[in-house]
């Protein structure tokens, strides 16, 4: 079975677009593998660590099975336009 993917932006302690991010990942898993449990993303990513622009990948299939972090250094930012 594939992984699906969320990649979530998390800055200054706080989930960018989490209710977004909870019905496409939850509609995903409805229409396409027929899960009708209802996951909430905030149980599994803690943002208040991260100060700085945070890259949060989730990997899923019927559950969460992987989240990773990853903090984008500002050079990088202002390199791909995301200022």
């Amino acid at each position: 079975m594939s992984l699906f993917i969320e990649t979530i932006r998390i800055e200054n302690g706080r989930i960018h677009n989490l209710s977004y991010h909870n019905r496409r990942m939850n509609e995903t898993r409805r229409n396409v593998l027929r899960q009708t449990d209802v996951l909430d993303l905030n149980d599994y990513i803690r943002p208040v660590n991260y100060r700085e622009r945070t890259k949060c990948r989730v990997e899923y299939d019927v559950d969460i099975r992987g989240v990773c972090r990853l903090s984008l250094p500002p050079s990088i930012l202002f390199a791909v336009g995301c200022r």
